[in-house]
């Protein structure tokens, strides 16, 4: 399995649509295990009416095969999800209607998966009571209860078919009781790993959405740091412009001021003449000519 950051990186990149596409793509996916889970009813009572109640039955054998199948599409569908689900794109007004449909839709589907191995637990469990009392017709309610739930492959039973009269039928019985309990091991185990996958998407998300709500904050700082720039400029501009503004005020008084006083030696100097005043008037709003002072 790819790691999250990695999936979640590098998914959608350049296209727009990416994530819309795979959420449709995800619900050809969920039809398709709604329809495998229909097929898995009509084979369950199959095989719970089938008189050859082993595994090597044909029956049995489809039902194996459909159970991995759809098994197998659960947890690609999963990782998908769970791929869509932690992209920072998903939470986007145009995508999270989406995505959270197709989360929804996928729990459902488990959910009603949950439902149908359940009820076939529960049918089977009332087949291998009815074949105990076959073993041993006395027996009471709660010997039934414990020979139904054992986890020891049928132990129970073997010992009711040594206390049984009806050997022949008992040891029938003891056969079909142990590949019943071989298909409901089965079906313990898929449910205890698809919820356990589950949880593990549903932690790695919480924890990629504290990343990405991280990086929001960060992004956040960024903007206000640069509108705070932004806003120093335009005082540091609009000073400049008044600077400049009352220097053009300097020159042109000094220019009133020092007309009569200038002649064709002065004109190599006005320049200099010009700054003196602009400086003097800055700090002392006192003119002076530098010919003058000079003189």
């Amino acid at each position: 399995m790819a790691p999250l950051a990695h999936n979640a990186g590098g998914f959608g990149q350049g296209d727009p649509n990416a994530i819309l596409n795979e959420c449709r793509d995800i619900d050809r996916g969920i039809d398709t295990v709604e329809q495998n889970l229909e097929q898995l009813r009509m084979i369950q009572q199959r095989t719970l009416d089938d008189a050859d109640s082993s595994g090597s039955s044909a029956a049995s054998r489809q039902l194996d095969s459909l159970s991995a199948d759809t098994m197998s599409l659960y947890r690609e569908l999963t990782e998908r999800v769970r791929t869509v689900k932690s992209n920072p794109e998903a939470k986007s007004p145009k995508n999270n209607p989406h995505v959270t449909r197709i989360d929804r839709r996928l729990k459902a589907a488990i959910t009603q998966y949950q439902q149908v191995e359940s009820q076939f637990r529960k049918r089977t469990q009332d087949q291998m009571a009815r074949q105990y009392r076959i073993v041993r017709p006395d027996a009471s309610e709660q010997e039934i209860q414990a020979a139904v739930e054992d986890t020891t492959g049928g132990q129970v039973f073997s010992q009711a078919m040594m206390q049984s009269d009806r050997q022949g039928r008992a040891r029938a019985a003891l056969s079909a009781v142990q590949d019943r309990h071989q298909a409901l091991i089965k079906i313990e185990q898929q449910m205890v790993e698809l919820a356990q996958l589950f949880q593990d998407m549903d932690t790695l998300v919480v924890q990629q959405e504290a990343a990405v709500t991280q990086i929001e904050q960060k992004g956040e700082e960024v903007v206000e740091n640069l509108d705070k720039g932004n806003e120093e400029i335009g005082v540091a501009v609009n000073t400049a412009r008044k600077t400049r503004k009352k220097k053009w005020i300097c020159l042109g008084i000094c220019g009133m001021y020092l007309r009569p006083q200038l002649d064709v030696r002065h004109l190599t100097n006005l320049s200099s003449c010009y700054h003196c005043c602009y400086c003097h008037y800055c700090s002392h709003l006192h003119l002076r000519h530098q010919g003058t002072e000079q003189q």
